[in-house]
């Protein structure tokens, strides 16, 4: 029985310490690639990205450091998620955390990217199932949004036409957006993005 209850105990320990998809609690960069690591995540190279005001409201606040980002493996859905971690040198504390379900964050090449976004105009359904997948973990761990009802919005501004999502919820200084953007004009290379932003303040 004993040995029973053991078990039972180092199995959940095990589960309780395997990290989550979304991390909602700040840490310090030094441990990010341990968490990803369990994730079995691909770290990527290392380039220049700054932020403004209107991304991140500290980005005068804090000087960020250039993000340490990973690639996170996602069988059901293409493309796979990038994840970004900017933190603060001073203190190595992580302030804001991105993950873009973007193909313009994995093509570098602009030749390339032309031609995987070719047909993506085409799987609006596919993206909107997606967001609310994620729409659905986010409430389960933070409950309903405070801002943002999560419903398709259809804007045009002059030539450009897109359909948009948004959803925002506030936990202490701990703040979660999550967006989708997805162009419906099919005559420009378009945005196709699903993005969750994590930062504290």
């Amino acid at each position: 029985m004993k040995s029973i209850l053991f078990i039972i105990l180092l199995f959940g320990k095990l589960t309780e310490d395997k990290p989550h998809f979304f991390l909602f609690d700040q840490k310090n960069i030094k441990e990010i690639s341990r968490i990803e690591a369990e994730l079995k995540s691909k770290k990527r190279e290392t380039k220049r990205v700054t932020v403004s005001d209107d991304f991140f409201p500290g980005a005068t606040k804090y000087y960020l450091e250039y993000p340490i980002s990973f690639e996170r493996e996602d069988k059901e859905f293409n493309p796979f998620p990038v994840v970004e971690y900017y933190y603060t040198s001073k203190d190595s504390l992580v302030r804001l955390i991105v993950y873009n379900w973007d193909k313009a964050r994995i093509f570098d090449n602009l030749f390339d990217l032309q031609k995987e976004l070719k047909n993506e105009s085409k799987r609006q359904n596919e993206y909107n199932k997606k967001y609310d997948e994620l729409l659905k973990k986010l409430t389960e761990k933070l409950g309903k949004s405070i801002s943002g009802d999560g419903e398709i919005n259809e804007i045009n501004q002059g030539q450009k036409s897109y359909v948009e999502r948004n959803n925002k919820w506030i936990r202490g200084n701990c703040t979660v957006e999550l967006n989708m953007i997805f162009s419906t004009d099919n005559r420009l290379m378009g945005t196709y993005r699903i993005r969750t932003k994590i930062y504290w303040d």
